[in-house]
């Protein structure tokens, strides 16, 4: 099965964050890029040019994250996830960083590609909540994860 998908840097938040909002994560939909954006990627169908999927480098208060990552529901289990850990991985080494953090809602996923749970209170201070959010606080318990490069 080919991949049929293009891989794209862009400086374009907007899709982004409507993408990154309809996935869960609770991003606002905003225009301007958020403070520390380092790189974004967005991820298009090959035939359609539809947005697939994106993954954001960020840094945040002095911290190399993944700022941000969202596939659409119907191109999940298609490998795009790992395609877009795969870049941002390439490009942090390239970049010189050593691990990368994020905070994520849905761990388990993270561990396959070799993020590891870290203590929340002696971890860098990168987290986003997400108050509007109606499981803020209550079904909600997000996770600080590290990769190391």
């Amino acid at each position: 099965m080919a991949f049929d998908y293009i891989l794209k840097e862009t400086d374009d938040y907007y899709p982004l964050s409507v993408l990154l909002n309809t996935s869960g994560l609770g991003i606002d939909i905003q225009k301007e890029n958020p403070p520390g954006i380092i790189k974004m990627w967005r991820l298009e169908e090959k035939s359609s040019g539809e947005l697939a999927g994106t993954i954001i480098l960020q840094n945040r208060n002095g911290t190399p994250c993944l700022g941000g990552l969202a596939v659409k529901p119907k191109y999940r289990n298609d490998g795009c996830g790992s395609y877009l850990q795969n870049t941002l991985f390439i490009e942090a080494k390239k970049l010189g960083f050593r691990e990368l953090w994020t905070c994520a809602k849905i761990p388990e996923y993270y561990y396959r590609f070799g993020w590891e749970p870290m203590d929340w209170e002696t971890s860098p201070n990168i987290a986003i909540w997400c108050p509007k959010c109606d499981k803020f606080q209550t079904s909600c318990h997000p996770k600080k994860l590290r990769k190391v490069l």
